[in-house]
């Protein structure tokens, strides 16, 4: 059985001290132990900030063929700003990419970008914040450019027979209520949405969107800080650069995960065993 896995960066473990044990790694093995049945976990970065994933995401449908399918489904793109986004709103799409080569090279050459230590980290910082202050900055997408990639996305993986689809997100309207009235921590990512109020009512507004889009699919939805909620698991850190989750953190969403896949591996294979 294969499980095709659409993962932001820290979904597919970026900047963990050991990418070995990253969730997917880990739920394939869970899945492996609990049905011994072959489970394949394959994992493909997915970013809904260009028109371009939609396409990518058709070309690995096509390829793997997964009997599964996680996609991880984000608002980052609209709050998250780069110094490339800047650049193509002053000159374009190619003087954007080439400054996205330079800023990956970078990143590489730094061992890791905003979670690198030592006198390369810094410099990576620093380097950044030149830019930043330069250049300046811009969103990686628009609300809507975001939700149509979303969208179509979505409507690919609807027209796939045989395929069950979970739809992962990282927040909802009701765990942040959960967090507002008792209290509860929140992401650092978080707190950048909370700390800009016009952002907020924009985030809310397009998860809204993309939330009735999973339903309309009939989707199987699940998100990690209800999960984390519901576990008493809240307090988990996140890495140096506030967005993606530390190694510990890899471990409950592995958890969250193999408590959602283990009932779809389970029906799927049994239906095999039946054809």
């Amino acid at each position: 059985m294969k499980i095709l896995v659409f993962g932001d960066s820290s979904a597919l473990g970026k900047g963990m001290a050991n990418t070995q044990r990253r969730w997917a790694v880990t739920v394939a093995e869970s899945l492996r132990e609990q049905t011994g049945e072959e489970i394949q976990v394959i994992e493909a970065p997915f970013f809904a900030i260009t028109p371009s994933a939609v396409s990518y995401a058709e070309k690995k449908l096509v390829t793997i063929d997964p009997d599964i399918v996680v996609i991880l489904v984000g608002t980052y793109g609209i709050i998250m700003r780069s110094v490339s986004a800047r650049v193509e709103d002053l000159f374009g799409k190619r003087a954007k990419q080439w400054t996205m080569s330079i800023e990956q090279w970078f990143e590489r050459r730094s061992g890791g970008g905003d979670t690198a230590t030592g006198l390369r980290g810094a410099a990576f910082r620093g380097a950044r914040w030149v830019a930043h202050h330069t250049i300046g900055t811009a969103p990686l997408a628009t609300p809507d450019e975001m939700f149509n990639i979303y969208r179509d996305t979505f409507a690919l993986l609807a027209r796939r027979e045989n395929t069950d689809v979970v739809a992962v997100t990282w927040n909802s309207p009701a765990s942040r209520v959960n967090q507002a009235t008792n209290n509860l921590p929140r992401s650092a990512f978080d707190r950048q949405y909370d700390a800009r109020p016009d952002m907020v009512k924009v985030r809310d507004t397009l998860q809204a969107r993309i939330d009735a889009e999973v339903a309309a699919r009939h989707f199987k939805a699940v998100t990690f800080a209800e999960y984390k909620q519901r576990t008493g698991q809240v307090h988990l850190p996140e890495l140096g650069d506030s967005v993606r989750i530390a190694d510990n953190g890899h471990e409950v969403f592995a958890a969250m995960m193999h408590e959602t896949l283990a009932p779809l591996v389970a029906t799927g294979t049994q239906a095999a065993s039946i054809a």
